[in-house]
């Protein structure tokens, strides 16, 4: 989402708390960030993203892109 200040914004949302952290870390690594963003065309400013999270009392936790959709700005 574009902010007011010409900052764009990026919001998570999970059915569990596991998934919101899950992805916090993963794109707040900069090599699984620089990863991901091989999904984005260059062109592409907006998009929502699908990801699979499993794991079992937040351990051994997997986070998977699974589908991505773009959205023109």
């Amino acid at each position: 989402m574009k902010l007011d200040n010409n900052k764009k914004a990026l919001f998570i949302a999970s059915n569990h708390d596991i998934g919101v952290v899950s992805l916090c870390k993963k794109l707040t690594n900069k090599q699984q960030l620089k990863e991901f963003y091989t999904h984005l065309p260059d062109s592409i400013t907006y998009f929502n993203a699908l990801f699979k999270v499993s794991g079992m009392d937040r351990t051994n936790v997997s986070c998977e892109l699974i589908q991505i959709e773009f959205t023109p700005e």
